[in-house]
């Protein structure tokens, strides 16, 4: 471990590294169990007028005007009424008095969600199980519910068991005062910046290299963008780059979003591949019903980076149907290295960010049939042009970029009842990626042509719902089956190296099932066992070219006593190879000798097979774990403390080991080298050439020695520990509205390992990788109609190990601020329009200096992968209802 590193861990963090794992989760545990200060938490107010009618409208009603998500099933409405609410009350008072003398009840399950269902005791609102997600079942008319894609979770009606789940809506993207679903994202402590971004374009790092477009990816955990699955209302999207390694969601138009979920845990029995670092589902709005324009535009203090975006949405409703249209539009210039005082060493032209501009539309309908079907249709299709200019010093070269990127997407599907509490869903989704530009050089003509096509169609069909009744409740599980055709194409291959690419294919066919036991409820009555929930979930994948997966999971809820949640997991995730992870046209061969300190000669005469997959490649694999707490002080009614502990074994992850020169002269090569290879391995390493056969000697392949295996390999491996905590709060200090929050996560070590031999590094807190500590802490507050919201970023400060001489990188702290108003409708030709003022990166922190040395082309003076080159941001923001 570098000194300077090691000096600054805390005691915790070198406790955790020594292995007093469970020692210190039960301390984390114990300290959010007990952290809880007597403070007066009164909630905060609204103003209803919701009339007296059919239940499941009236709860509709409430919660457009609660600006909530309250839910209840078609079937727990038939049949009944609520009562008329009018006035200023909180949403639990709007809710008791909607409810009172209906039969129902109201359970809370997130801070800003309730489940509305049969009353078993008369008691009113009470609180469940903190949840973020919780499934509602569709009604004959739409207004009754609808159905929620759960995330972490294919049944309806329960929250993932076990796992924490961070939810980001609507009304928190508009405080926050970020323009892009990239930047809503980057913004989460447990998502790292490396891999594709804007800022890493022209890195060779994590695949940057491979981010053609100035596209933005998702890497929770830090453990690559193809570690992290990211959906769109549930279904999967083709991903982009030019090797198919990353799902673009700057695409994603950002005022088309209901929310987004954030599961930051094991999630392949539920999902499949992919799902390691976590699972990001964006929710994009299937119901919105008006008619909303939104103009905004900012720039920077410095030049540079200023952008303009408009948007309008529009949507209505039928008996027993619904439908919506969002359109966006965004362009963004591009911001120079001279324009930033850490860049200006740099050789412009090279730009920081791109230009860039963008249309986005998604569109959605949903209609009932028979009163227990519904079908629903959706598609979204965005197109993206960027522009970035490089200067290559080392080359003498001065590059220009141009792509465009095309996605579309669709999906259709049915859910119906068939009676006794059981569902049947199923769909069909399409997402197509294509990437096309072209590279210039300055003052000469194209010299480099670029063009892939990424392919996805799938089709699912489900079956689940209610099981049988336990002491705890309604046991509930569910089967399905998925079967998804991928594919990838790159048009481009024989115009720039001379070969004819094939057309990668793969078809996946998968079977899952879950379960979810509710074993003891408050009504047992049992000492230190309020609540006691179990799920277990399994998933078995069968790829045409890639072998079989199977991920299994189990997850617990226990509450000890009222307002307490201890939950914990264990699963095993996977990563299937990429498609062009498997493309053996390229294959290589080089014949050569190498210096070889145990050979009687020095050397030894080595086949080198390269740049193609090892015949036997499979799914990366990983087993992860996590234990937790969720508190909501029934005395501090408003404010939960959470805290997860994760511990991630990553391994057999496929890597290419490079620098062959010194494969006898480090023992971590030992296990790719193959001393005396047999006829049919050499055979095997020179069959199938994608190019002829390097020969550097006077021999032939049939003489070597030795093969050192330069082929993509399931050879690495990386272990990551570390803490999650956040906090939330709402209440009223007289007639102000607050709200706290809070988001951090420490990581305790990340050890990767290149080969079985070689040592384990410990990446954490080291320049270009995951920093050791990172927050996102904020304050909003609101009077009437206006808001004033204020968030503070922070990383914590790491090393940069590129030189034998270790170096700090200070800390760096940044603040956004945002003040909205919003005009009542009724007021006059102005009415229903908001007004934001946002700045981001409020007192103009640079970013730390950093020098660095493995840029192929020149230093940008900062770590794009843990911070912004922009500077101070100011925007102005109108969104008006009509």
């Amino acid at each position: 471990m570098l000194p300077e590193k090691a000096a600054r861990r805390t005691k915790w963090g070198q406790d955790m590294m020594n292995g007093r794992d469970i020692r210190h989760v039960l301390m984390g545990v114990s300290a959010v169990t007990c952290v809880v200060a007597e403070a007066p938490a009164v909630a905060q107010l609204r103003n209803f007028d919701v009339p007296a009618q059919e239940a499941g409208r009236g709860v509709a009603a409430l919660a457009r005007q609660a600006d909530a998500q309250i839910l209840i099933s078609g079937r727990d409405a038939r049949g009944k009424r609520t009562q008329a609410v009018k006035g200023s009350m909180t949403i639990e008072q709007a809710l008791d008095r909607l409810l009172r003398g209906s039969g129902l009840v109201a359970r809370r399950t997130a801070a800003s969600a309730w489940s509305v269902v049969p009353d078993q005791s008369g008691t009113g609102i009470s609180q469940a199980p903190p949840a973020t997600v919780l499934a509602g079942v569709q009604n004959e008319d739409d207004d009754a519910g609808r159905v929620i894609v759960v995330t972490g979770t294919s049944l309806r009606g329960v929250q993932p068991t076990g796992s924490p789940l961070l939810q980001i809506d609507r009304r928190q993207i508009a405080e926050s005062g970020l323009s892009t679903t990239q930047d809503v994202l980057r913004s989460l402590p447990q998502n790292f910046g490396g891999g594709a971004s804007e800022g890493t374009t022209f890195s060779v790092r994590d695949g940057s290299e491979q981010n053609v477009a100035g596209g933005a990816g998702v890497n929770l955990r830090g453990l690559g963008n193809d570690s992290t699955l990211v959906l769109i209302n549930g279904q999967r999207v083709a991903p982009g780059g030019s090797n198919g390694g990353f799902v673009d969601v700057s695409m994603v138009p950002v005022s088309a979003i209901a929310r987004i979920d954030v599961l930051t845990d094991s999630a392949s029995a539920i999902y499949g591949s992919d799902a390691v670092g976590g699972v990001i589902n964006i929710i994009l709005d299937d119901r919105y019903s008006g008619f909303e324009t939104g103009l905004r535009a900012g720039v920077t203090t410095q030049g540079g980076g200023q952008f303009m975006q408009a948007s309008q949405s529009a949507g209505t409703a039928w008996r027993g149907g619904r439908g919506s249209i969002h359109y966006e539009y965004r362009w963004q210039d591009r911001l120079d290295v001279g324009q930033r005082a850490f860049s200006a060493a740099a050789v412009g032209p090279t730009d920081l960010l791109s230009s860039q501009e963008r249309h986005s539309l998604f569109a959605t309908v949903s209609q009932d049939v028979g009163g227990a079907t519904r079908l629903f249709a959706q598609a979204l299709l965005s197109t993206r042009d960027a522009d970035r200019n490089l200067n290559n010093p080392r080359l003498r070269r001065q590059f220009i970029y141009r792509n465009s990127v095309v996605q579309v997407g669709g999906s259709a599907g049915f859910t119906t009842a068939i009676g006794n509490g059981l569902d049947i869903d199923g769909n069909a989704a399409f997402s197509r990626v294509s990437t096309e530009g072209d590279r210039f050089q300055r003052g000469a003509s194209r010299d480099f042509f670029n063009h892939v096509v990424s392919q996805i169609g799938s089709a699912n069909l489900k079956l689940g719902g209610r099981l049988f009744e336990l002491p705890g409740g309604e046991a509930r599980g569910a089967v399905g089956v998925e079967y998804r055709r991928e594919s990838f194409f790159d048009r481009a291959r024989e115009r720039t190296i001379g070969i004819v690419a094939p057309h990668l294919r793969r078809n996946i066919a998968a079977g899952f099932g879950e379960l979810n036991l509710p074993l003891v409820s408050a009504d047992s009555d049992i000492t230190l066992i309020n609540e006691l929930r179990l799920s277990g979930a399994v998933r078995y994948e069968h790829y045409s070219d890639a072998g079989t997966a199977f991920s299994p999971r189990l997850g617990v809820d226990w509450k000890p006593v009222g307002g307490v949640r201890l939950r914990g997991s264990i699963g095993r995730s996977f990563r299937a190879p990429l498609l062009t992870e498997l493309d053996t046209s390229t294959k290589q061969a080089i014949l050569l000798f190498l210096p070889n300190p145990a050979s009687p000669t020095g050397e030894t005469l080595t086949l080198v097979p390269a740049t193609a997959p090892a015949p036997d490649l499979r799914p990366e694999r990983a087993t992860i774990w996590s234990l937790g707490a969720d508190v909501e002080p029934r005395f501090a009614r408003g404010l939960r403390l959470s805290a997860t502990y994760f511990s991630i074994d990553f391994r057999d992850r496929i890597a290419v080991v490079s620098g062959f020169g010194r494969a006898f002269l480090d023992p971590a090569y030992a296990p790719i080298i193959t001393l005396n290879p047999s006829a049919g391995m050499i055979a095997e390493a020179t069959s199938n050439l994608g190019f002829p056969l390097e020969n550097l000697t006077e021999f032939e392949p049939e003489d070597a020695e030795a093969i050192f295996d330069q082929r993509t390999l399931n050879i690495a491996r990386t272990r990551s520990k570390g803490l999650d905590i956040s906090i939330a709060y709402a209440g009223t200090i007289g007639d102000v509205r607050a709200a706290l929050s809070g988001n951090a996560t420490f990581l305790f070590k990340r050890d990767d390992q290149i080969s079985p031999a070689s040592q384990a590094l410990d990446s954490a807190g080291t320049v270009f990788n995951p920093a050791d500590f990172r927050l996102r802490a904020g304050l909003t507050l609101g009077h009437k109609r206006t808001s004033l919201s204020l968030f503070a970023n922070h990383v914590g400060g790491y090393v940069d190990n590129q030189r034998p001489v270790t170096q700090g990188i200070a800390s760096w702290t940044t603040f956004d601020a945002t003040v909205s108003h919003e005009i009542p409708r009724d007021a006059h030709i102005l009415g229903g329009l908001t007004v934001s003022l946002s700045i981001q990166n409020l007192f103009d922190s640079d970013p730390p200096f950093v020098v660095d040395l493995g840029n192929s082309a020149q230093s940008l003076g900062y770590d794009p992968t843990n911070a912004n080159p922009l500077g101070r941001m100011i925007s102005v923001s109108l969104r008006k209802s009509w």
